[in-house]
């Protein structure tokens, strides 16, 4: 399951707030279903701030922090049937021009 949203801050015109809970359940890892990995639930924030520099060009800038609450978990990784790390808490950033 997830749920993410986004928040327009009106009072600074170009700036979004972001977020989102992300929850999987237990999975099972092999084909007796015997063996099986915990659920567990990451959380994301981040925001995005768009700029105009001139008449059709634009900047926008976004941050992004995963797994916000350094969750520990193991993840199927489908393609291969192997359980995998999952991501610990992680920061992004970019920067997008349009011109």
């Amino acid at each position: 399951a997830k749920l993410y949203g986004e928040y327009a801050i009106f009072g600074v015109p170009g700036l979004t707030l972001t977020g989102g809970a992300f929850y999987t359940g237990k999975q099972y890892t092999d084909e007796a279903n015997d063996n099986t990995i915990p659920s567990f639930t990451t959380f994301d924030l981040g925001g995005r701030y768009r700029m105009a520099l001139g008449d059709e060009r634009a900047l926008t800038l976004r941050a992004n922090l995963s797994n916000l609450t350094d969750e520990e978990y193991f993840d199927m990784f489908e393609a291969y049937g192997a359980l995998t790390y999952g991501a610990p808490r992680s920061v992004t950033a970019s920067a997008k021009y349009r011109f």
